[in-house]
């Protein structure tokens, strides 16, 4: 294999492993996305594109001023919190939705009477289904 030598080279190998490190991200964190606050998702979305292109300008872009790093650095520390302030509480939402989900399973699995039926505002299978509720 040979060594990298450009600038657009090197940029390419370093933009390969960050693509595979946040695809990777991206399948782990796909459940809670229904569950984030997407106004916070898309301040992450702006902020890490923001970063990106402030390292893609220093490392290829000839004549840039090396003190966008900084920027870049600003950038990316936002974004990186703002994916954390999206993501934790929407894996506390899951979680709590999941302890409910497995609650109603139960409900379903045990039988209920009638009467205990009727006297809640639905059947358990009909809030399984509207919680999106997955078998436990």
């Amino acid at each position: 294999m040979s060594a990298t030598n450009t600038a657009l080279e090197k940029w390419s190998a370093l933009s390969g492993g960050a693509v595979l490190g946040a695809a990777v991200l991206a399948f782990f964190s796909t459940p809670f996305i229904p569950f984030a606050n997407p106004v916070i998702l898309l301040a992450a979305g702006i902020f890490l594109g923001f970063a990106v292109l402030g390292v893609y300008n220093v490392n290829v872009v000839p004549g840039v001023d090396k003190n966008m790093n900084w920027f870049a650095l600003v950038c990316f520390i936002i974004g990186l919190a703002c994916l954390v302030f999206a993501v934790v509480p929407a894996a506390l939402v899951s979680s709590r939705i999941d302890e409910t989900c497995l609650s109603l399973q139960k409900e379903m699995f045990e039988g209920q009477s009638a009467d205990h039926v009727a006297a809640k505002a639905s059947a358990p299978h009909d809030a399984f289904a509207a919680l999106r509720c997955r078998p436990q």
